[in-house]
């Protein structure tokens, strides 16, 4: 009898600390995200709709999820990949899309050109990074690698680095990276400008 006890102590054992490293390390061990909005949502603030898709297969590069985000229309206004420019709308997605819940890469309207070292919004209005009027949320690391992103060789080739919404143990920042990189996860802005 003891050692049936001794297995199931040890087997409960293992699941706790399975379950207090799901807890402790941001795994998704209770914290379940709400399935996906299946229409674009509405911001406010920044007058457009959003939407998350999921369907940037082959290639799913950046130049891909743009050139899809372009075919999507939405109250006959084109799409484009989601520019990300305050802190305001940032808010909206995390809350909308539960991005700090799903641990997932995701394709937004900014790169930076690597020769001019200016990052560009989808809509065009370039900047430096280090413009203190100009809202940024990089991780710790703003390339992926250990390289600089625009050293790949399709970076490189195209001229910059496209970057990305990565969300590290519950803290979704922006993040570049090589471009020829796939990811099938792509925010879709449609700028209504209703109110």
């Amino acid at each position: 009898m003891r050692k049936k006890e001794r297995a199931s102590d040890s087997t409960m054992f293992r699941i706790f600390a399975i379950a207090l490293t799901c807890l402790l390390f941001g795994g998704p061990f209770l914290a379940v995200a709400a399935p996906l909005p299946t229409t674009p949502v509405y911001n406010p603030a920044s007058k457009s709709y959003f939407q998350l898709f999921t369907d940037n297969e082959h290639p799913g590069n950046w130049d891909a999820a743009r050139a899809r985000a372009g075919q999507k229309v939405y109250k006959g206004v084109r799409g484009r990949l989601a520019v990300v420019d305050s802190p305001e709308t940032h808010e909206f997605l995390l809350r909308a899309f539960d991005l700090d819940q799903r641990q997932l890469s995701v394709w937004i309207g900014l790169r930076y050109w690597c020769s001019l070292r200016l990052l560009q919004w989808e809509e065009g209005r370039p900047f430096s990074p280090s413009d203190p009027d100009q809202f940024r949320l990089w991780h710790a690391e703003w390339s992926r690698s250990d390289e600089n992103a625009c050293s790949f060789s399709r970076s490189a080739r195209v001229g910059f680095a496209p970057v990305y919404y990565r969300t590290i143990s519950g803290l979704t920042r922006w993040q570049a990276v090589g471009a020829a990189k796939y990811f099938s996860f792509y925010l879709v802005e449609f700028p209504t400008g209703e109110d």
